[in-house]
């Protein structure tokens, strides 16, 4: 339909603006009766002028003269208007039947479906409709269409990509990605379209374009968004053949930071304002208000606005950190620092010294010390960081501007409008069940009366809102009436608001659903529906059945936040809930089963890794890592029932989480002194030494990495533990650089014995093959390395860490042999697909090294600048000496000596694959041809290399050691 023009008995009228959008209003309603407060809402928003009624009225008049003969289809009701529709009327009806006609034929008949397809699309339009911007309404106006159209979209791209039919595609999809800028799976099927097209560079700028949208409010792409980027960059085109490419939309991973929340502001929009205003002149504002008030959406909001105008924004959410010591990494890892860098509140300040930014931290109040203490030093170093905070109390850093947060206003007595932000919230939230009502003034005196009684505490009104799923607008007003007068409340109004709607909405609540919430409270860190299965259910009960109804009620009250787009299927309370259902749990004296059921429920969790591989080249499941929270709080309670030995597992069992994911420090503070517990069993206090080992590394605190190891191995009694080959194994590679009381010989032998014997055997069997090609290929023995790295590529089925370090490994042993096209043929074939961002970005680094090995160093910078342009902040940090590394290794295969001398001299890199070619690289810019020349470079890089107390402690081996790195260089030369 053109915009501006409405078909009326065949024939277009033209409308203005206005006029438009009343008809509009009034056809989302269809049929029923549409209040004129209403009709204002939907064109002016929460603050509508004085004169709204006689403007809506005015409208309605000029709407019946464009109409015409249709005039008499508005119908006049009081202080509201109805419009007569007849079944089959509207476009949004036809489109559903098309819709659903089509889905019905995809299986039996493609291309008839192909056919009502597009007929579907050309009655909805392939883009959102944006005639009504300057309309309030138009976002509730498109939102039912939209739902016609993203579905028609999907089962369009669907058929399209089984035709093979990709001109047709992009050319739609390319419009669909203007409409719908956050719909990852659209941007997915446009580079898949493009690059099948013959267009790969036109892909690739499809996926830097989706890359910046979704940055606008805060999101990554997806890993499938990154493997298409990857795989046309390589190879110039996706085969869309097998199974379905494209991701979900943007959110579906599950974000474990922050979460947004899933319904809208209302009511704020000066308070907005006004809070950016302090911003603009505090380096540190604190929003402090009551449990519920609001905090965490008026800050987002304020953070949205600021991205708006163009400043970055870094958010980290505190809610579900129990643990203090947490406080620090979680803030480094939001602003892009490694947990490395950033080890002490003066190191993460002095990491962002240059950095200009706004800080949202939510959630304080649980944590003031940790979090005064970080944000006080991120303010001293970096006088471009500004902070905004949300907590119950004020904070008490540097250049803190409390603001206190009041509550939404309410209806003066027996005033009924809807121009109150505590009537406007209420209304929004109750929107599909107001539909109905007919008798609008009696509606709207109630609705104004239990604002007034609820103070326009937010949460409290949303709470009341909930309800209307139940009873009628009078029967809540009555029932609000009955609880806020009932004994035993403080004074203070808002907080007696909230106590009362909370004890009301628990005794509406069935018996099985209070139970259910009562026991929710357990998980701190959110949860699952099936780990809230965990814990409802009891073993000999015949009242658990239902428990996916009775959360869905629990959600329809407005007690459990259903999940956002940025939560993915996690449920959660807001803070004055649950400590209202941990309240009602410790009544019923269940605390202590329930979190126990809870550690029962982590320990049960799959995990596709063995305890082997979390110590050095695994990725723990998806799972285990949205569990974090959950995990952290597990540890706190078994902890307190002096449960030591469950502890320890559970904490050895999260070190592959910690280890891999910024928070390495966690496992030292868990386990560390569990090592020396001569109560626990010796094979724990032996795998409690391997993650710390493990920590260790991650932390590159090297000097540690010996006596953690050699622990380990004591403390095994000679069994063959699953973590023991890969600690040895491990050992027997840092004893070329190290003083450890065995050699390398002697432990790699080691290393294969337990590998044989462990119950892990061909994980633990790939491990110690892996770090005896790290041996061989440090000694130059390059056909001795291929050989092991082509061993356990060819025998490593699952994708993972040790894949992926094999299949590098097996591509710069090529390399190093001169052997380049084979190199080039092996990255194009490797299958690893381990899951963290940092390693996606490592194996684009050595791909580049392998293509400019082999001729191509131009094409080879270009792919690393890309790689390096998708990197997320924290994984730039985190990879950055590779990178720096990379780019120097490039630079002096284009003959950029100079550049290459500046790069490679101002970086460390610990990578034994990397090094050789470094030295060889330097020592080229610098003209050392000689030895001697040699001899220094690697001298030079090993002293930056190891830390300053290991290399005193091997004064005794240093010769030998960098005779060993020369070696490397000079066999390739």
């Amino acid at each position: 339909m053109t915009p501006g023009l409405v078909e009326v008995d065949g024939h277009a009228v033209e409308l203005n603006a206005r006029p438009r959008a009343v008809l509009t209003a009034l056809l989302l309603e269809a049929n029923d009766t549409v209040s004129i407060e209403r009709i204002a809402r939907f064109i002016w928003g929460d603050d509508p002028p004085r004169t709204a009624h006689n403007s809506v009225a005015r409208f309605v008049a000029d709407l019946r003269r464009g109409l015409g003969s249709a005039r008499n289809r508005i119908v006049t009701e009081g202080a509201a208007y109805r419009v007569e529709v007849q079944p089959g009327e509207l476009d949004l009806d036809d489109a559903k039947q098309s819709l659903a006609e089509a889905q019905r034929l995809a299986v039996v008949d493609p291309n008839l479906c192909h056919t009502v397809m597009t007929q579907t699309l050309a009655v909805t339009g392939i883009v959102a409709n944006h005639e009504f911007v300057d309309v309030q309404g138009a976002t509730v106006a498109g939102r039912r269409l939209d739902e016609v159209r993203l579905a028609a979209l999907d089962l369009y791209t669907e058929l399209q990509l089984r035709r093979g039919d990709h001109h047709d595609l992009a050319v739609v999809i390319e419009q669909a990605v203007v409409a719908y800028p956050f719909h990852e799976g659209l941007w997915a099927t446009l580079m898949i379209a493009l690059s099948n097209l013959g267009r790969p560079t036109e892909a690739l700028r499809a996926a830097r374009r989706a890359r910046n949208v979704l940055a606008e409010v805060g999101l990554e792409p997806s890993d499938e968004i990154k493997r298409l980027e990857t795989q046309i960059a390589v190879t110039g085109r996706v085969d869309s053949t097998t199974g379905d490419p494209r991701p979900a939309p943007a959110g579906s991973v599950p974000n474990h930071g922050i979460i947004e929340p899933s319904t809208t502001l209302v009511g704020r929009a000066e308070t907005i304002r006004e809070l950016n205003a302090i911003v603009d002149d505090h380096h540190m504002v604190t929003v402090v208000g009551l449990g519920g008030s609001g905090k965490t959406r008026l800050a987002l909001a304020a953070a949205k606005l600021r991205e708006s105008r163009g400043t970055a924004v870094h958010r980290v959410g505190l809610r579900r950190i129990s643990d203090p010591t947490l406080v620090l990494p979680t803030i480094a890892a939001a602003v892009g620092v490694p947990a490395s860098s950033a080890s002490t509140p003066a190191e993460l300040g002095a990491a962002l010294r240059r950095e200009t930014f706004v800080l949202l931290v939510d959630n304080c109040e649980h944590v003031v010390e940790a979090a005064r203490v970080a944000i006080n030093e991120i303010l001293t170093a970096a006088p471009g960081v500004r902070v905004v905070a949300t907590s119950r109390i004020a904070l008490g850093t540097i250049d803190e501007r409390v603001y206190q947060l009041g509550m939404l206003q309410v209806p003066e007595p027996d005033e009924i409008t809807v121009s109150a932000s505590a009537v406007a919230l209420f209304i929004d939230r109750a929107e599909q069940h107001l539909r109905a009502a007919t008798a609008y003034r009696t509606t709207m005196h109630d609705i104004c009366q239990v604002c007034r009684l609820l103070g326009g505490h937010p949460l409290s009104i949303e709470l009341a809102a909930a309800q209307l799923d139940v009873m009628s607008t009078t029967e809540l007003n009555q029932q609000v009436t009955a609880a806020i007068a009932a004994p035993g409340h403080t004074n203070e109004p808002a907080v007696a608001a909230l106590d009362a709607m909370l004890e009301w909405s628990w005794e509406l609540l069935s018996p099985q659903q209070q139970t259910l919430l009562a026991r929710l409270s357990v998980f701190g860190g959110g949860w699952t529906l099936e780990a809230a299965d965990s814990v409802f259910r009891d073993a000999h009960s015949a009242d658990d059945s239902g428990i996916a109804d009775n959360h869905a009620a629990l959600v329809r009250s407005g007690l459990v936040a259903s999940p956002s787009t940025r939560s993915g299927a996690r449920f959660e309370m807001l803070d004055p809930v649950r400590e209202f259902a941990i309240a009602r749990l410790a009544e019923r004296r269940e605390a202590v089963v329930m979190n126990d059921r809870v550690v029962s429920w982590l320990q049960s969790r799959p995990s596709r890794w063995g305890i082997a591989e979390l110590h050095s080249w695994a990725e723990p499941s998806v799972e285990l890592r949205a569990e974090h929270g959950n995990v952290i709080d597990a540890l706190a309670f078994l902890q307190s029932q002096g449960r030591t030995e469950d502890m320890a597992w559970l904490a050895i069992r999260a070190s592959g989480m910690w280890v891999n994911h910024g928070f390495a420090d966690q496992t030292h503070r868990w386990l560390a002194e569990l090592v020396d517990n001569d109560e626990l069993a010796r094979d724990v206090r032996s795998a409690a030494a391997a993650m710390v080992l493990a920590g260790c590394h991650a932390r590159g605190a090297l000097d540690d990495l010996t006596h953690w190891g050699m622990r380990s191995i004591e403390l095994s009694d000679g069994e063959a533990h699953d973590w023991l080959p890969a600690v040895v194994s491990f050992l027997s590679l840092w004893a070329l650089i190290a003083s450890v009381p065995m050699s390398s010989d002697e432990l790699r032998t080691m290393s294969y014995d337990l590998a044989e014997r462990s119950r892990s055997a061909h994980t633990n069997r790939g491990l110690a093959k892996l770090y005896h090609a790290h041996v061989l290929f440090g000694i130059r023995d390059y056909e001795g390395a291929l050989g092991l790295f082509a061993e356990i590529t060819n025998t490593t089925e699952q994708p993972g860490r040790l894949l992926m370090v094999a299949e590098v490994g097996h591509a710069l042993a090529l390399f190093m042999l001169g052997r380049h096209d084979e190199a080039v043929e092996v990255t194009r074939q490797w299958r690893s697909n381990a899951d963290t961002d940092d390693w996606h970005y490592a194996i684009d680094i050595f791909r580049a090294i392998v293509v400019a090995g082999a001729g191509d160093a131009d094409r080879a910078t270009a792919m690393l600048a890309a790689a390096v342009r998708r990197f997320a902040p924290a994984s730039v940090w985190g990879r950055a000496d590779e990178i720096q590394t990379a780019f120097g290794l490039l630079a002096g295969m284009r003959g950029e000596h100079e550049l290459s001398n500046q790069l490679l001299t101002s970086t460390v890199t610990r990578d034994v694959l990397l090094l050789a070619t470094a030295v060889e690289h330097v020592a080229a810019a610098r003209g050392a041809t000689d030895g001697a020349g040699w001899f220094g470079v690697a001298q030079e890089f090993f002293n930056r290399v190891v830390p300053d107390d290991t290399v005193a402690a091997l004064a005794d081996n240093q010769t030998d050691l960098v005779k060993w790195w020369v070696g490397g260089t000079s066999q390739r030369r």
